[in-house]
């Protein structure tokens, strides 16, 4: 429905304090990891690991070097002209504005300019929970656009090993938004936006918890109320499920 279609996902407009932040690059999880936004040099051999490698030094800043030899080389002995030729890359794709050099103190880190749709997510989420109910609805549609699918999904085989901990909190906090809401448009009567709410939720659902994803959207075109319900229902079990696993959710890798 045009009413509830998502854009392009983007930084948000409030979190745009100067023109660097403007524009500053973006990191990407919901779906393949992505680094949006560097404009710097890079060889096409190199991105898959200077986009682990942002994407964990997002997630992680004020890292030490072996804290990213740990992460990014599991099991390996790595010398440091290999972590110091990938940080030079990295720091030559995104900028060197945007990622300074190590500090004896501080560790590696982007700087605050560097966002993500996960710090977005979470941001619009912070901003749903005191909301009036009409100011909540729109903070909730707005982090459920920023979801493109499974956190983490498709990476190469081999990669992203510290993330499993990271896409089963990210995956059980966008169910968890996709229920809110969705439950709110069916109180209020509007099917369509509770489907796209339903839909952009069970688009972060691991394959290893539930395989009857877009189950909901055969029934819709003839039955939508019938199908908003079940997808509701379905975002329950997902949630419940999610909420109480002693198991961590399998970062997706490629059939």
């Amino acid at each position: 429905p045009s009413a509830h279609t998502p854009g392009p996902a983007s930084p948000s407009s409030g979190t745009a304090t100067s023109p660097s932040h403007a524009t500053a690059p973006l990191v990407r999880y919901f779906g393949a990891v992505e680094l949006v936004g560097a404009t710097g040099p890079v060889g096409s051999n190199r991105i898959r690991r200077l986009t682990e490698y942002a994407a964990y030094l997002h997630l992680h800043p004020g890292s030490r070097y072996q804290d990213l030899d740990r992460a990014l080389w599991p099991g390996k002995d790595i010398l440091s002209n290999t972590r110091n030729t990938a940080t030079s890359h990295l720091r030559k794709w995104i900028g060197a504005e945007y990622f300074p050099d190590a500090s004896s103190d501080g560790g590696y880190a982007f700087t605050p300019a560097v966002t993500s749709d996960w710090s977005q997510f979470q941001a619009h989420l912070q901003a749903a929970r005191n909301a009036p109910d009409d100011e909540a609805e729109s903070a909730l549609q707005q982090a459920l656009e920023l979801v493109r699918g499974r956190p983490f999904a498709g990476i190469s085989p081999g990669g992203f090993t510290w993330a499993a901990r990271l896409a089963h909190d990210m995956s059980k906090a966008i169910i968890g938004a996709a229920h809110d809401l969705t439950h709110r448009r069916l109180a209020a009567g509007d099917i369509d936006g509770a489907l796209w709410a339903a839909g952009q939720g069970l688009l972060a659902t691991p394959r290893t918890a539930y395989d009857h994803v877009e189950s909901f959207r055969t029934d819709a075109p003839t039955d939508r109320t019938t199908a908003a319900h079940q997808a509701a229902t379905d975002l329950s079990h997902l949630k419940d499920t999610l909420g109480t696993a002693t198991h961590l959710v399998a970062v997706d890798q490629p059939a």
